[in-house]
């Protein structure tokens, strides 16, 4: 089934923030990639089914009929459609009518619809919702802050193999931010977002592994590892704790030399 047309949307959001050092066995000091605010949108561009995640519904040929409408360019027989999917429960509409509501396309914008159809959506399983559901309970969109609720929503999508949900919940582990802080926790999400490819996971990584968090031993040259693929590509952060840290360990070698 053809994808709804993309519409493209700014907001603005950040990765939870972690000013503090890693805990009290940290040995040298650190620098956490996520101590800065960054952007992370809400993804009102993505109208159209991802039904892989989702449980099937009555309302699919609502929904494939609302597509049709929307690519003819009739925007209300588009919404109008895909509220009737969304009413018998089919997530990839719920989902939509959400990014509706959030983008103001066709209805008044509300906030507090989107996180409501967000909710509807994301228990199935719909792995978009899941992770704008947890947006909107870490930056308070359309809802109440709930560390707690973004966490668990974080989890879910993460669960499903969704980089940057695992690198987020791994933070989330880290710093106790709705969860219970655990560093063994953490070091396994930001081992699966760093597999993936996200640069801050593998330098938060290198962290654990340095300071000897979540891990069975120190490790500084796993570190030096890690800090080293994160700076290739481009991340200043890990760039800098590489540097440290390559530094600290050549000057380590020239005092067991002596």
């Amino acid at each position: 089934m053809k994808n709804l047309i993309y519409i493209s949307i700014l907001v603005a959001a950040f990765f939870w923030s972690c000013n503090s050092k890693p805990g009290a066995r940290a040995k040298v000091p650190t620098s956490r990639i996520n101590d800065t605010t960054e952007t992370t949108p809400i993804n009102g561009d993505l109208y159209g089914i991802q039904s892989q995640n989702a449980q099937s519904a009555p309302g699919e040929d609502f929904y494939a009929q609302a597509t049709q409408a929307y690519e003819s360019g009739n925007k209300q027989e588009a919404l109008r459609l895909c509220r009737k999917s969304a009413d018998l429960g089919f997530a990839p509409a719920q989902f939509n009518m959400a990014i509706f509501y959030y983008n103001g396309d066709g209805v008044q914008k509300d906030l507090t619809k989107t996180v409501e159809w967000l909710e509807k959506s994301a228990p199935q399983g719909f792995l978009q919702a899941q992770k704008q559901l947890a947006i909107c309970y870490a930056q308070g969109i359309g809802t109440a802050k709930d560390a707690k609720k973004a966490a668990f929503w974080y989890e879910k999508a993460a669960q499903q193999g969704d980089a940057d949900a695992q690198y987020k919940i791994g933070t989330a582990y880290y710093r106790g931010n709705g969860v219970i802080p655990d560093y063994e926790q953490a070091v396994k999400w930001y081992e699966k977002a760093a597999a993936q490819g996200v640069s801050e996971a593998m330098n938060d990584l290198g962290l654990c592994y340095e300071n000897g968090l979540g891990v069975s031993r120190l490790n500084p040259h796993k570190a030096l590892e890690l800090y080293q693929k994160a700076a290739n590509m481009g991340n200043k952060i890990a760039k800098s704790n590489y540097d440290r840290l390559k530094k600290t360990l050549s000057e380590s070698q020239i005092i067991y030399e002596m």
